[in-house]
């Protein structure tokens, strides 16, 4: 067992000495070791990695950027996360602010869409 990848669950399908490997992480690293570990198996050929990172590393580093932000971080805005998608909510801001705050989210890794609540 690698410790790199131990708390983590993940789905691996083998078809023709073609691996695809599907799971959640907390860091690209882990993602990226957990490739490797599958490549290096004897009769692997290929290896298709559909790997992200966890929601709520994903939320915290949202939350991390907005706060950072000179203007949005004065500004209440609830930021959840679902499978990648983050969800913006605040009835605190203005269109500079949301566009602001929608640029910020979408620089964050593992940002896969943005759902805009904010008022």
């Amino acid at each position: 067992m690698d410790p790199a990848t131990t708390p983590y669950e993940f789905i691996v399908k083998v078809t023709d000495h073609s691996v695809s490997i599907e799971g959640r992480t907390r860091t690209r690293a882990e993602q990226q070791r957990a490739v490797e570990i599958v490549r290096a198996l004897e009769g692997v050929k290929d290896v298709q990695p559909a790997l992200t990172l966890l929601d709520s590393v994903v939320q915290d580093a949202v939350v991390a950027a907005l706060q950072a932000d000179a203007v949005l971080g004065k500004i209440p805005i609830t930021a959840s996360v679902s499978h990648g998608i983050v969800r913006l909510e605040s009835s605190a801001t203005g269109p500079d602010e949301r566009s602001r705050a929608m640029e910020v989210t979408r620089a964050v890794d593992g940002v896969v869409k943005i759902d805009d609540f904010m008022r």
